[in-house]
């Protein structure tokens, strides 16, 4: 086999398809399963709903094609019928369709005011349930039309709850109400008699833990509380007697502890229970309850038995690890094989058949063929000590011809949480959607992720050791791994950079004032100041929890680990980037880091993002941040110039005189200019062109010189300046030729100015 030799491209890393769910039918038989992909004319990621058979030779094939997409695909329990959400272009709302497998055309079912959350079939398949916010009140819509828009802090919420739609009349019932609590999470009960649920006092986050279970009767709408506040993730015993659930740990490092409810008696209990570390359940069947953990390096798969606590393991320990999550998994009938999303250092997101029983596994999707000839390398565990002792581990990836004889540039990518954990993967998230680390391990570099202190996959201890000791202890977990591999002698100490978002932004916040050891950061949506970040969150029990005190009780702890207050000692180039709506991290952190830098006289570049939140959601967004960060590392490890900066350039479809305005125009706004040439393309706006009466060669043809020339232009859109079409049909061919050359180099912008009064004296 060759050895493959491309090195992907940004657009290449986040247009490979995104696995997000994979729904097995009761029979087993078949899997639907939801693959993501970038839509670049609209900025979006869609999702789209496939099927493939888990017998025989496997053939995935797709079975929705909607432009907004689909997503959320349930199986009725009789396996004849595909429900999923979706929003059609009749849809004033995203609501649930049901497909029969069969074929025909997807069925509309619901009639919902707001968009459907999620839903689950009824055990008898003749009703659903499901969550949407409740739409907004006459009394709203009063008050602002008489006094405008407002929202009133801890008062002004929006609560989503329950709701029934029965499928032989498609009828909507609504199942709960009000302001006692907003639904986020529910089960049918086996019997289809009742639905157990998962609900805070509202949707603030610092209200979380205060999250009750309660039991609603369907036909009697009759709710009892089944705990106090602090509970959640509710999930049936196959008979039905029984609840699971977990209590919401008192603080953030704590791992939350399984419970069981009696239902007959009421009685709440914990299961003995000694993991370590958060689970996430999937089901409870007849064998125990089936839940996924992370591992190290790994996310696996247990069986946990209710009555004595005893824990297995259910997926193989892979040299190349295991990272599959219970929350895109199902199981079927019998409880025999689990569909799951599974990927690791070998290979890309998969959809795989999991046998319970015995662990075998096979994929039934080759996505990973899409990148076969790609130039990866594969993350492996590495471990060292850090500075007070504690064992790190985190994964390591070398450049593919990695020689332990040569000295490599080392880019340290530090994971969010700090609850979280960096894993073995081929192609991580992070690689696709903000840090384009397979293009550095393609250049030569050295990349570690460290699960510092605090991360998720190492015990209960483990996770609690940054308390109080956040950014310090970061910053002696990050260093003392950079050590161990400079006395490897693998790393160029004077090549050594370091990135990072939400946490991990902050510990490179951390790194850019605390450190001299570091040529470049990156700092995404991370903290610079725990006071400012603390009256701005919409988390405000994180600090509390984490430094053990509010600003107010001791500022000193609040000072000691902040970025900002170790800034004159700042010297490291910094780039740093920010959600300008971003309610997790917000924005004033990023200006406060920014400023002080500039102070400081230390190279630094902000850039925001209008309607981003804590983290990219469009493709644009996420082509923007990876491009940065490459350019940012480029120049100051590397010592190579960054590209010069995308601007508009506007292309005339006109007389001499016409051009001659539109050369003052583009020099008023910064932007190139060119003339459209039938034979020759994009040309300087001053050329002498005799016949401009129509294009002389194919369109395609002329739309490749284009796109090659648009390449060398680096620009960030083109804008066609005409007569109007109606006046110059002309012009709309030349529209689609250059649509054709910008679709050639990834999509780039086109707009067309029709200019009535154009070039006059």
């Amino acid at each position: 086999m060759a050895k493959p030799t491309h090195i992907p491209t940004i657009q290449e890393l986040i247009e490979l398809p995104t696995l997000e769910t994979a729904q097995i039918s009761p029979n087993g038989r078949f899997i639907a399963y939801e693959q993501s992909q970038p839509d670049w004319e609209e900025d979006s990621y869609v999702s789209q709903i496939w099927l493939v058979a888990t017998q025989g030779k496997p053939e995935p094939r797709r079975l929705t094609f909607t432009p907004n997409g689909s997503r959320h695909p349930r199986w009725s329990p009789d396996g004849r019928f595909l429900a999923f959400i979706s929003k059609r272009e009749e849809d004033k709302a995203s609501q649930i369709y049901r497909l029969a497998l069969v074929g025909g055309e997807a069925e509309r079912l619901s009639e919902a005011k707001t968009d459907v959350q999620q839903f689950l079939w009824a055990p008898d398949g003749q009703s659903l349930a499901f969550t949407a916010v409740d739409p907004e009140s006459e009394t709203d819509k009063e008050r602002e039309k008489t006094f405008g828009k407002y929202q009133v802090e801890d008062e002004d919420f929006k609560y989503t709850h329950l709701w029934q739609l029965t499928l032989p009349d498609k009828k909507q019932r609504r199942l709960t109400g009000g302001k006692q609590f907003t639904v986020s999470s529910f089960r049918w009960s086996p019997d289809g008699q009742k639905i157990a649920f998962a609900a805070p006092p509202n949707p603030d986050m610092g209200n979380f833990e205060q999250t009750q279970l309660y039991q609603l009767d369907v036909a009697t709408l009759r709710l009892e509380a089944l705990t106090p506040a602090g509970y959640m993730t509710p999930l049936y015993s196959p008979d039905g007697r029984f609840l699971f659930c977990l209590q919401i740990a008192e603080f953030y490092y704590e791992p939350e502890k399984p419970c069981l409810i009696d239902l007959d008696s009421g009685k709440l209990q914990h299961i003995p229970f000694d993991f370590g570390e958060n689970i996430q359940p999937l089901i409870w069947l007849e064998a125990g309850v089936i839940f996924s953990a992370v591992k190290r390096t790994s996310i696996h798969f247990y069986r946990l038995q209710p009555e004595s606590g005893e824990i297995t393991q259910i997926t193989p320990d892979l040299e190349d690890g295991w990272v599959s999550f219970a929350f895109t998994g199902s199981v079927a009938e019998d409880g025999r094989f689990a569909a799951l999303i599974m990927d690791n250092a070998s290979q890309l997101n998969e959809v795989v058949l999991l046998d319970l029983e015995n662990g075998d596994w096979r994929n039934l999707t080759n996505l990973s063929a899409d990148a076969a000839d790609w130039q990866l390398s594969q993350p492996e565990p590495y471990r060292w000590q850090s500075t007070d002792g504690t064992p790190i581990e985190g994964t390591l990836t070398k450049p593919v011809d990695f020689d332990p004889q040569k000295k490599y540039p080392l880019l340290v990518a530090i994971h969010g949480g700090p609850s979280w954990v960096s894993l073995q993967q081929k192609l991580a998230r992070y690689d696709r959607r903000s840090y384009p680390l397979p293009l550095w391990a393609a250049k030569g570099a050295l990349i570690l992720q460290p699960n510092y202190r605090g991360s998720l996959g190492y015990g209960a201890q483990f996770q609690a050791h940054n308390v109080r000791n956040l950014g310090l202890g970061d910053y002696d977990d990050v260093i003392s791994g950079v050590d161990t591999l400079i006395a490897e002698g693998w790393v160029d100490e004077e090549k050594v950079g370091a990135m990072g978002w939400s946490q991990g932004g902050y510990i490179s916040m951390f790194i850019s004032t605390y450190s001299d050891r570091f040529k470049a950061v990156s700092a995404g949506a991370g903290i610079s100041n725990w006071m400012t970040y603390y009256v701005n969150t919409d988390v405000h029990p994180f600090t509390r929890h984490y430094l053990q005190a509010t600003p107010w009780d001791e500022m000193e702890i609040y000072a000691q680990t902040s970025p900002m207050t170790y800034i004159k000692k700042a010297q490291t180039p910094t780039l740093i980037q920010h959600g300008r709506e971003d309610t997790r991290v917000p924005l004033p952190n990023a200006y406060e880091l920014y400023q002080g830098l500039h102070d400081m006289d230390v190279p630094v570049r902000l850039v925001t993002y209008p309607g981003m939140p804590h983290g990219p959601r469009k493709p644009r967004q996420s082509r923007q941040i990876m491009q940065d960060n490459l350019d940012w590392f480029n120049k100051w490890i590397w010592d190579e110039e960054t590209d010069v900066e995308k601007r508009p350039c506007y292309v005339g479809y006109g007389t001499k005189q016409q051009m001659a305005e539109l050369v003052h125009w583009a020099s008023h706004d910064t932007a190139d200019c060119r003339l459209f040439s039938a034979t020759h393309g994009l040309v300087a706006p001053d050329t002498d062109l005799e016949d401009q009466s129509g294009i002389s060669t194919t369109a395609a043809a002329l739309a490749s010189t284009i796109a090659q020339q648009l390449k060398a232009l680096n620009c960030s859109k083109l804008v066609l300046y005409s007569a109007a079409v109606e006046k110059r049909p002309s012009a709309q061919t030349v529209l689609g030729c250059l649509h054709l050359a910008a679709a050639q180099i990834g999509g780039l912008k086109v707009v067309h100015e029709e200019v009535e009064e154009w070039g006059r004296e």
